[in-house]
């Protein structure tokens, strides 16, 4: 899915430009999921994310309904890992819910993705992603070069994208339609 990159990278580059012509950004954004899916995938998925994160709020995840948390989980992971790899993902907040994506990867069948992911984790004590940001930082500290090896390795796995995660995330909400509220 170098696509997927491609696109990133032109956001990247457009938010360079426009931050230096002192222009904003406006991201696609909607009002209902009926509204964010009849949108084109990305702009949907940006859309549906900036939902799910307007009724999360300042509040925990139990807020959210399971599939709102399953998207959330998943987009938190491929920002993460698009933008400095797994280390990244692992050493930032949004791991935080590193079991909810692997677990949601499966769910919504990307699960070639979810393997990559798991193999991810394994650098963590028992397989399991510490939710305490500081504990994981500690324990990616300890996993050193070889789990920064590691990572590496598994990043570029990632980078393939062996699973349509977009097209999977879209048909998942569109059958789940009644828990994006």
């Amino acid at each position: 899915m170098k696509i997927i990159i491609i696109i990133l990278i032109v956001l990247v580059v457009v938010f360079i430009v426009m931050n230096k012509q002192k222009k904003a950004i406006i991201l696609p954004s909607a009002q209902t999921i009926d509204e964010a899916l009849g949108m084109e995938t990305t702009k949907s998925l940006i859309a549906i994310n900036g939902l799910i994160q307007k009724k999360l709020g300042t509040q925990n995840y139990s807020v959210l309904s399971h599939s709102e948390l399953v998207v959330l989980a998943i987009d938190w992971l491929q920002s993460d890992v698009n933008n400095g790899g797994y280390h990244q993902y692992f050493y930032n907040s949004y791991s935080d819910l590193a079991q909810e994506a692997v677990n949601g990867l499966r769910e919504i069948g990307a699960n070639r993705m979810a393997e990559i992911t798991e193999k991810a984790c394994s650098i963590f004590p028992d397989s399991n992603v510490p939710k305490d940001r500081n504990e994981r930082q500690t324990l990616l500290e300890k996993a050193g070069e070889k789990g920064e090896t590691i990572l590496r390795k598994l990043d570029d796995e990632f980078f393939k994208y062996p699973d349509n995660i977009n097209a999977l995330l879209i048909e998942y909400i569109k059958k789940h339609k009644a828990e994006f509220k």
